[in-house]
């Protein structure tokens, strides 16, 4: 049986490629810390596909467990709402509530015109909840709902909720894979 031929890495040598960088900002609760490594997971997976594809855009993954702890006098989440205010993609992922640091992020990120906001809601509540948290959840899902793609899922471990994860990177990788950089031309053009 013969085995596939491993490549060498040729450092330095041949011409160099310009990769984009899409900023993935991650945010939820540490109430789904197995779903956040299930989203780094597929993102680290994607990259190498788009690496032996040769595409010109990887993911670049933001969360609060890779930030330097850094004195911010008094607001902890300051920083983690500036990631969101700058990422390319803020993704949320939500437990049958709404935290105060998550809810800072998603409202940093949906201030911001440039940034796209996915939320993956798993297990939502009933609609005749009687539980506080689940009634703001409920409530600030309302209010944005015409400004977020989200998803429902079911509770999270089950596989719904991973493969609502890559669709929303798959649909990232059809935008950034079909987006131009060239200026739109007409398809007519006359002059007399």
């Amino acid at each position: 049986m013969t085995h596939p031929a491993l490549r060498s890495p040729q450092y330095a040598r041949g011409p160099f490629r310009m990769v984009r960088l899409c900023e993935l900002f991650m945010s939820s609760g540490s109430d789904v810390d197995n779903e956040r490594q299930i989203l780094r997971d597929l993102v680290e997976a994607f990259n190498s596909q788009a690496i032996d594809a040769r595409v010109d855009f990887l993911f670049n993954i933001r969360a609060w467990e890779d930030a330097v702890t850094r004195r911010t006098f008094g607001d902890g989440n300051r920083e983690f709402r500036y990631d969101a205010s700058i990422a390319n993609v803020v993704i949320v992922l939500l437990n049958r509530e709404l935290r105060k640091g998550t809810e800072e992020e998603l409202d940093e990120a949906l201030a911001s015109e440039a940034v796209q906001v996915a939320i993956i809601l798993m297990d939502p509540p009933e609609k005749s909840t009687e539980i506080e948290a689940e009634k703001h959840l409920l409530a600030k899902l309302d209010e944005i709902k015409d400004d977020v793609r989200w998803l429902k899922t079911a509770k999270p471990g089950h596989v719904s909720v991973t493969i609502a994860m890559a669709s929303i990177l798959a649909r990232l990788v059809i935008e950034l894979a079909s987006a131009t950089d060239e200026p739109p031309t007409a398809d007519y053009n006359e002059v007399r």
